[in-house]
């Protein structure tokens, strides 16, 4: 027999590695950190509504915006107020260049650059989070407001 191999040790390893198999079978994913922008970042001359239409974004996963600090922020904000590129009602404002928004199961964000005309010019992008089966919501969208962490149901 070789070493370290005993009868024994399968007892403790098999229930280990099919918990771990159900654990991912069940959920489908495993939540993972997101570049908005890939390695371009979140900064003017990006279609980011072109590169969120190429990303899968499940439950749970992590975006992080990466940018310079004082030429950029993101902004949380509604449907309307992302079509008008309007911020100044943002629901969350982030400035530090190296932000972090875990996203919630069938939801729909949308997030704009507040400084100057960066909006206008196409620093906004719509985020999609996929369902626990991935496939994307249908139905109400849902928005989390920053200061109150409560879902908001919109039509």
């Amino acid at each position: 027999m070789a070493a370290g191999i005993g009868k024994g040790n399968g007892f403790i390893f098999r229930p280990v590695y099919l918990l771990l198999c159900l654990m991912f079978a069940v959920h489908g994913t495993v939540a993972t950190e997101i570049s908005v922008g890939g390695t371009f970042g979140w900064q003017l001359g990006m279609d980011f509504e072109s590169w969120a239409s190429k990303v899968e974004i499940n439950e749970g996963d992590t975006l992080s915006f990466e940018y310079t600090a004082g030429y950029h922020n993101v902004l949380l904000v509604t449907p309307d107020d992302y079509t008008n590129c309007i911020g100044d009602n943002a629901l969350l404002d982030m400035s530090s260049g190296n932000d972090k928004f875990t996203v919630s199961p069938d939801a729909t964000y949308y997030f704009i650059c507040g400084i100057g005309e960066h909006c206008d010019y196409g620093m906004k992008v719509t985020i999609k989070v996929l369902d626990s089966n991935g496939t994307e919501h249908t139905g109400a969208r849902r928005l989390i407001t920053a200061s109150s962490n409560k879902m908001v149901s919109r039509l």
